[in-house]
């Protein structure tokens, strides 16, 4: 605008046309008016909460946007620009924006995954007044939603002026995968390799390792020796060695998985399955450990604030390229009692990968999840009218060799081959579609101490 009425005003000196002199007196008398308007800014804060924290994947979530008048007189109307999607640092999708006008309703749809941004038209706000509006989050995708930050921005009627405030204020939403109810594991004590005690829970009754002291302890476990060599006060720290304990690793290579839509459906599932042992072992106050081959270590320790961690932890687990199975071979020491892989149906290494470490544990369960072939896949791929894959169905065929008690204990008398699981000495193979039909698979514990899938030793 600067720009025309400079030329304007040039071209009516040289022309001697008073109509530009006019034009180029109203492009001023704009630009003032324009800047006159947004002169004054908007003195608002504002906190967003998320409605609850973490969800469950499908769950309901809310977020809610608190504004606050922090001046003396009646905010002049403006627009509230918040970015919302998942966390950058995870995926970086294309942006998208969505408007909702805030005189209207205080309720607006935040639709997809992409990463957006929200603009809330707010007409004005009272002195010292508060408004609150509140935005439905997507679920129905598995990750970490970031919400903020937010942006005040002012500007004039002609889109000559615009003013922008930055608010320090931003909020978090984990969309955790669902949780499937498991039956308890039949798994076996923490033990290790060389028969020293393993990472047990702590307050048992054997010695595990020393630490320094801490004001309030109880003076009865310094460790008298050590701390005379150290020269500071060292205490014992007990652990339980025959304490039930799992370690459950998540495959994220992307060749375990198919590639396209089956193979994001598949790791869908495994990440599901994953979350169902983790809470499994949490319900049971076991002891577990989360391991993916991407690197990522988290120990849970019998309390439900580990299990939620481990939970927020699944949620933004993602395919990783450098992925790789080496990362169970570096399990075996301060081996847990029972070691579960969940991986894809694509997969045809981690039988060869679970082999040198499975002495190292009493259990050792590989669940293979999705389509095992490519055929199987884009037949999974390919969806009707109904919305189900056309798939034929093969009847299962009965296996032999069982005795009949062993029979009788399986759900539905069921022969475990007909479900998809296989054992050969401490390694149960479990091979299904998906992440609902783990629970008639699983390898629990049966009433007797028993385990109900028949592993060929008992």
């Amino acid at each position: 605008m600067l720009a025309a009425v400079t030329v304007l005003l040039a071209g009516a000196r040289i022309l001697r046309y008073a109509e530009l002199d006019v034009l180029g007196g109203t492009g001023i008398a704009s630009v003032g008016l324009a800047v006159a308007f947004c002169a004054r800014r908007p003195r608002v804060s504002a906190v967003l909460r998320t409605s609850p924290g973490q969800v469950a994947r499908g769950e309901p979530a809310e977020l809610v946007i608190a504004l606050t008048n922090l001046s003396r007189w009646s905010s002049p109307a403006f627009l509230l620009r918040l970015a919302a999607g998942p966390d950058p640092d995870l995926v970086d999708p294309p942006a998208a924006s969505v408007v909702a006008s805030g005189s209207a309703a205080d309720r607006a749809e935040l639709a997809g995954a992409a990463r957006q941004e929200v603009v809330l038209r707010i007409p004005h706000l009272r002195c010292r007044g508060s408004r609150s509006f509140v935005l439905a989050l997507p679920t129905h995708d598995r990750g970490v939603l970031r919400l903020g930050p937010a942006e005040v921005i002012r500007s004039d009627p002609f889109g000559l002026v615009v003013r922008r405030q930055a608010l320090a204020t931003d909020a978090t939403l984990y969309v955790r995968p669902r949780v499937r109810h498991l039956a308890p594991l039949a798994s076996a004590p923490s033990r290790e390799p060389d028969g020293q005690t393993g990472r047990g829970t702590v307050g048992g009754l054997e010695i595990h390792t020393l630490r320094q002291y801490a004001a309030g302890e109880d003076l009865r476990l310094v460790h008298w020796p050590s701390s005379a060599r150290t020269g500071e006060l060292m205490v014992r720290t007990h652990v339980d060695p025959t304490e039930p304990a799992a370690t459950v690793v998540l495959d994220v290579r992307p060749g375990a998985y198919p590639p396209g839509r089956p193979g994001a459906a598949a790791f869908e599932e495994a990440v599901e399955a994953t979350a169902a042992m983790v809470m499994t072992c949490a319900r049971e106050a076991f002891g577990v450990r989360l391991v993916t081959t991407a690197g990522l270590r988290v120990a849970g320790r019998r309390r439900r604030q580990d299990a939620d961690v481990l939970l927020d932890e699944l949620a933004a687990v993602r395919l990783d390229e450098r992925a790789t199975l080496d990362v169970v071979g570096t399990l075996r020491r301060g081996g847990f009692g029972t070691l579960v892989l969940v991986t894809g149906g694509f997969d045809r290494q981690a039988l060869a990968a679970l082999a040198p470490v499975g002495h190292a544990y009493g259990r050792v369960v590989l669940v293979r999840v999705g389509p095992r072939s490519v055929a199987t896949a884009r037949a999974v791929d390919r969806r009707d009218s109904s919305d189900r894959a056309r798939l034929r169905h093969v009847p299962p065929v009965r296996a032999t060799g069982l005795p009949g008690w062993a029979r009788s204990r399986l759900p539905g008398g069921y022969h475990p081959d007909e479900l998809g699981l296989r054992t050969a000495g401490r390694t149960t193979v479990i091979d299904v579609p998906e992440a609902a039909a783990l629970a008639a698979r699983w390898p629990a514990a049966g009433r007797s101490g028993w385990a109900v899938a028949w592993d060929g030793r008992r």
